[in-house]
C-alpha cells in the first residue's frame, strides 16, 4: 500500500469514522476547511488510486466504499430494530 500524505490520512480517518453514516461531499469540505468541491475530489481520487476507497458514479453523494477500513471486529451495529456484533472469522 502506498503511503497517505496528511491530508489524505485525514480524510481517510474522517471516512472510517463515518461508516456507518457516510458523509456528503458538503461534509467532507467542512471537515477538511475546504472551499471547493475540487479540493475534495482531489484528495479523494488519490485514496481511490492507492486502494483505500472506491468512488462512486457521479449521481451519488454517499457512494464512498471504504476498501480499507476501521477494524470492526467487536462493533455493535443496530438493523431492523436488532443489535448484531460484528466478528471476526479466520479462513
Amino acid at each position: 500500500m502506498k503511503e497517505l500524505t496528511e491530508p489524505q490520512a485525514k480524510l481517510h480517518r474522517y471516512l472510517c469514522d463515518r461508516w456507518q453514516d457516510p458523509p456528503t461531499f458538503q461534509e467532507m469540505m467542512e471537515h477538511m476547511g475546504y472551499v471547493s468541491k475540487n479540493a475534495i475530489v482531489g484528495t479523494l481520487k488519490p485514496l481511490a488510486k492507492k486502494g483505500y476507497i472506491e468512488l462512486p458514479d457521479k449521481t451519488r453523494s454517499r457512494g464512498i466504499k471504504l476498501l480499507i477500513g476501521p477494524d470492526l471486529n467487536g462493533t455493535e451495529i443496530e438493523i431492523a430494530g436488532r443489535m448484531y456484533r460484528l466478528t471476526l472469522t479466520e479462513e
